[in-house]
């Protein structure tokens, strides 16, 4: 069965995000990471998952953590930042890898927007 994992050092946007996740696929097996390095040091039993990154996460950060997935060959569809950073530099980056940049709902009225990105994210890469 395919699991997500949610990569963040922010206990509550671990919460939240978990949270969209089940109203997409309530059934679904999540693994929770605090940073890109613990997400990288677990890799071998965890490469069949969908990826959740945050971007602003220490020692590694999300864009450097999907550099390593892909590496790793993690198929860039299967995994998406999910970030607050709403940067043109950082999209575009994320562009030119293929990776599918979702903006955090930070305030209520965002969530249906993020929840729906995440539903559109788990269909295109079954």
């Amino acid at each position: 069965m395919k699991r997500v994992v949610i990569a963040d050092d922010s206990v509550s946007a671990r919460l939240l995000l978990k949270q969209m996740i089940l109203e997409c696929l309530p059934d679904i097996p999540i693994l929770e990471f605090k940073s890109g390095e613990a997400v990288t040091k677990n890799l071998a039993e965890i490469k069949d998952c969908w990826f959740l990154l945050d971007m602003n996460m220490a020692p590694l950060n999300g864009l450097d953590t999907i550099k390593l997935l892909l590496d790793e060959d993690i198929p860039p569809h299967h995994i998406a930042m999910v970030t607050a950073n709403k940067s043109k530099e950082l999209k575009n980056k994320l562009k030119t890898l293929d990776i599918l940049c979702i903006n955090k709902a930070i305030e209520p009225h965002e969530s249906e927007q993020c929840v729906a990105k995440l539903d559109d994210f788990f269909k295109l890469s079954k």
